[in-house]
């Protein structure tokens, strides 16, 4: 869609004279992507992969003057359903390459915490006190099965027929990358994100407008509602009823010490109107997150996000909401940002 292009930076590519095509893999990748309906800049030249055959097809097109660069697939949860896809482009002649368009924190589990509440028999505990926990023994179970199907993969040399990546564009590491895409040759270029441009085209202007509407600004996840919840078939651990309910009573709590509304930075993928029902009449906003946060007093977050480079690239002062119904890769994502 134009938020990829934009992010990718297909715009700048081209203006450097560079031929680019993009291949959309999401009819057979990620089927569920689409009903979406993402609508693509008319300026992109885009293949539409129907069938991995259409795919190989395009795959024999590439000379060794291409370079690929895909950002997905290549996660070490995403691997084996791209399998195919890598094992496609590893017997082609071009250059292959990856590009990550953010970083976030390796997430802190209550194992990983050294006090009583992250012990076996708190956890226990609190497993026992807590029905609503139970519901999340499924999905940890899945994921610890899909962890050892991963790991069976490896024995059985999934990365046999898989090349090594060439190179590439990460954040700040490299650790999100399955193993065997990073040989010895791989070369590594450390960039910043889409977000880095946004934060230094607005530093000029940011003193004013922070003193001209000073305000607790709100950074909208979606919760439930996000569409890639859909995409990846994600489990819903909270209802967006409940996450409207805990953020609301939070956000009520903030405006009653600090005496002013805060307001809503809606998600860059939400749909006008998806949003206005969950945050108890608030004002929310869209398309401006970088800035908001530039001219916020505080940011306020309640599911870990990338736009926390923001306030501290703003230097902002953050607050993270926290809930034990969480889920449990929020909480720890929540923690690793609290560090």
């Amino acid at each position: 869609g134009n938020r990829d292009a934009k992010r990718f930076g297909i715009a700048e590519l081209i203006g450097a004279g560079l031929q680019v095509e993009a291949w959309d893999l999401s009819h057979f990748f990620l089927p569920a992507t689409n009903g979406l309906g993402i609508e693509t800049p008319s300026w992109v030249d885009l293949s539409v992969c129907s069938n991995i055959a259409h795919f190989r097809n395009l795959c024999r097109t590439l000379t060794s003057e291409d370079v690929v660069i895909f950002p997905g697939g290549v996660h070490p949860m995403q691997v084996l359903r791209g399998r195919k896809i890598l094992r496609l482009l590893s017997t082609t002649p071009a250059r292959l390459t990856s590009i990550s368009t953010a970083q976030v924190p390796t997430p802190i589990y209550p194992g990983k915490i050294r006090s009583w509440s992250g012990t076996r028999f708190a956890r226990a505990f609190l497993l026992l006190t807590d029905p609503w926990r139970w519901k999340t023994i499924p999905r940890r179970l899945i994921s610890t099965m899909s962890a050892q199907t991963f790991a069976i993969q490896r024995r059985l040399r999934l990365g046999g027929s898989i090349r090594p990546l060439d190179h590439i564009w990460a954040g700040t590491m490299v650790s999100e990358k399955v193993p065997f895409l990073i040989g010895p040759s791989t070369t590594v270029t450390y960039i910043h994100t889409l977000d880095y441009d946004l934060v230094l085209a607005l530093r000029a202007t940011t003193d004013r407008k922070r003193e001209s509407a000073p305000r607790p600004v709100f950074i909208d996840s979606m919760n439930a509602l996000h569409p890639d919840n859909l995409v990846h078939g994600t489990q819903i651990v909270m209802s967006i009823e409940t996450y409207s309910d805990l953020v609301c009573r939070a956000l009520d709590e903030i405006e009653k010490r600090l005496g002013t509304e805060v307001v809503i930075a809606v998600h860059p993928r939400a749909n006008l109107g998806v949003m206005e029902p969950w945050y108890g009449g608030r004002t929310l906003i869209y398309g401006q997150i970088t800035e908001l946060v530039a001219g916020a007093t505080v940011v306020i977050v309640a599911e870990g996000s990338t736009a926390i480079g923001l306030a501290a690239l703003f230097r902002r002062p953050l607050t993270l909401l926290a809930s034990r119904r969480s889920d449990s890769y929020i909480q720890g994502m929540n923690r690793a940002y609290a560090q």
